[in-house]
């Protein structure tokens, strides 16, 4: 794999990741000051 396609690829997950409930649960429980409940979602 190319360092372009690399990183387009890691783009693609990090937007995928990034609109998911367990990384709102994440910056959630960051803000709050308690450990997260990840679900997989």
């Amino acid at each position: 794999m190319s360092l372009d396609d690399a990183l387009r690829f890691e783009a693609a997950c990090q937007a995928r990741a990034f609109d998911s409930a367990d990384f709102e649960e994440g910056v959630r429980a960051f803000s709050e000051i308690r450990k997260p409940e990840f679900r997989g979602r």
